[in-house]
This record gives C-alpha cells, structure tokens and sequence, in this order.
C-alpha cells in the first residue's frame, strides 16, 4: 500500500467463518478520519482472489466515519456487483477522475432523508470498474448537510480495489 502524508487507508472487509475475509475496498480517507462498523452486518454473496487476498464480487458493506476533530459522524455504503459493466443512474452528473488506475466518477450532492424528507444531508459518491477483480464498485457518503466533503474527494483517489 502507497502511503501519503495526511492521508490514512483503512480496510473494509468482511469476516465470515466459511469463507474467511473478503475485501470490498481499501478506501483512503483524511487522517483525521476513523472508521468503525456499524450494526449492519456486510452481505457477501461471492469472492475473486487478486493480490494475495479475496475481493467482494457481489456484496454490500455499511460502516461509520468519524471526524476527530469537529466529532462529526458520517456514514458509508459499498456495494460491489459482478462484472465490468455496471454504470449508476448518476453517472451524466459525475466529474471524471482516477481511482485505484480506473477511470471512475464522482459526485457530490445534497438529498433529503427522513419521513416525511424532514432533513438534509451531504452526498458523495464514487464509482467504476475493476477488471483485475472483475466487479463494479459503487461509494455513498453521508454527512450533516453542512459538512465539507472535499477532503475526503481528494483523498479517495488513492484508495485500492486489487
């Protein structure tokens, strides 16, 4: 793993008796930056062996992010589906960048959560293909809506997907 300064890769993964770990990414964030699970456990519907390790082929994963310093909590959703094709309804509001040598697209937005969309949060999110683990991978984030997602934009094109 490549090591930035300010910079902190942290694993998210699943664990699972029969099939040991699995990776769904290696996700780079801000060093301020700590990741936790959430009460979610991760779906892993199957795995593909690059690099010495498993990689999530079909799979979803939700986990906490917690700024240390302003003590803001956001929260992660990865998905992962077989094949090099998948593309999210998204993508024409995307800017184009580069993550983990694929070409891939992201977005940052506000929506409205909540019954009856009683408030609103900061959005980012990421997607593209790997054909070395031959899956498509797509990243939600979700903050307060006064939250500034751009270090964490800048930092997740230094995260790994092989």
């Amino acid at each position: 793993m490549t090591t930035v300064s300010g910079v902190r890769k942290h694993v998210l993964a699943s664990a699972n008796l029969f099939i040991g770990a699995s990776n769904f990414l290696v996700i780079a964030l801000p060093e301020r930056y700590n990741i936790g699970g959430t009460i979610n456990p991760p779906e892993v519907a199957g795995t593909h062996a690059a690099r010495g390790a498993a990689w999530v082929l079909d799979g979803r994963c939700s986990h906490y992010v917690r700024d240390t310093s302003s003590r803001t909590s956001l929260e992660i959703l990865v998905q992962s589906w077989r094949g090099e094709t998948r593309s999210p309804k998204w993508m024409g509001e995307a800017r184009e960048i580069v993550i983990a040598q694929h070409d891939a697209r992201l977005a940052t937005d506000a929506i409205r959560v909540g019954f009856p969309r009683r408030r609103t949060m900061a959005r980012l999110r990421a997607a593209w293909s790997c054909e070395r683990t031959k899956r498509s991978l797509e990243l939600e984030l979700l903050g307060p809506e006064d939250v500034d997602l751009s270090p964490i934009a800048d930092a997740i094109v230094l995260s790994e997907c092989h």
